[in-house]
Formats: structure tokens, sequence, C-alpha cells
């Protein structure tokens, strides 16, 4: 008789949907999605279980769980969908739309000490509206771009006047 058939349980939804299988570590993996931080994955071992059919079976049952717990279908799609729509013609200006937040975000890149970072500054659609974000990134990454060009130019001339320096003066007459 199947133990399945004959529990008191509900029986699990048959998909295999957040479960792949590991041949190689004789395992299913359960991958929930996750409502806030990092994904979690759950391993449900053949050895465990008694087999690969309870195992699979005992990770139907995690997943249900969750989603019952959530007050989520099964088939509702919970991932975010992250869209990011380029604005700015040279500069590194883009359009963030996400489930939760709408953002007008813009990047340059600035060198301190020999190592290089990169600055980024945002502002929220919904609190300023969509000129007023935009107008404000933009003047942001273009003065952040000003400065770290004029910063490198200045160390240019820098660098340029010591070589100069060093010279002698009949290497100067003669290039």
């Amino acid at each position: 008789m199947n133990p399945i058939v004959s529990s008191p349980m509900t029986p699990p939804n048959p998909s295999l949907k957040y479960l792949v299988r590991h041949e190689e570590a004789k395992a299913w993996r359960v991958e929930l999605p996750a409502r806030v931080g990092k994904p979690k994955a759950t391993y449900f071992n053949d050895s465990d279980y008694g087999g690969k059919t309870p195992a699979m079976v005992e990770a139907q049952y995690h997943r249900d769980a969750f989603f019952a717990n959530e007050k989520l279908p099964l088939e509702a799609r919970v991932r975010r969908t992250k869209k990011m729509i380029d604005r700015g013609e040279t500069l590194s200006i883009r359009e963030v739309r996400d489930r939760g937040r709408h953002l007008v975000v813009g990047r340059w890149q600035y060198s301190t000490g020999g190592t290089t970072k990169t600055k980024t500054v945002a502002r929220s659609v919904r609190l300023y509206g969509y000129e007023v974000a935009y107008a404000q990134v933009h003047a942001a990454v273009t003065k952040g771009v000003s400065d770290e060009a004029a910063r490198v130019a200045s160390a240019g001339m820098r660098l340029a006047t010591r070589s100069r320096k060093r010279q002698s003066p009949t290497e100067s007459a003669t290039c």
C-alpha cells in the first residue's frame, strides 16, 4: 500500500517547481524565493528519507508549507523583476524599476590612492518626480565626472612639469 495515499495528510502538489535534483549528491534541493534577503536552499537527501521518491515528496511538502505560510499560490511569480532602462547618452544614468521602487541611478568612477572606486547617486521618482530626479542625478554625475577629469588633468600636469624639471638643458634643446 502507498504510504502517501494512506496518510491522513493531504498529498503535496505534484509540481517540481522550485525543486532541483542533484544526482551526484543523491538529494533534492528546494530553492525557495526570497521574500526578504537571499533565496533559501534546503536539501533533502535520499538516505535521510529512505529513497529518491520519499525525499522528493518531503521536499514538495516543505515547498508547499512555505507557500501556505506566505499565503501565496504555488503558481505566483514571487521573484523580483528588476528592469533597468539606460537614460544617459554618454553618462551612466539608468532608470531602475522594481516591484517596490522606481529610481533614477547615476554612476561614475574616480581613483584614490591608486585604486578605482565607483560613486553612485540615486533619486526616487516617487519622491521627486521623474524630471527633478533625472535633473539631480544628471547634475551630480556631470559634476563628479568633471571633477575627476580636472583632478586627473592637474595630476598629469604636475607629472609633466616634474619630468621637464629633471631633464637637463641640453636634452630639452634636442627635443
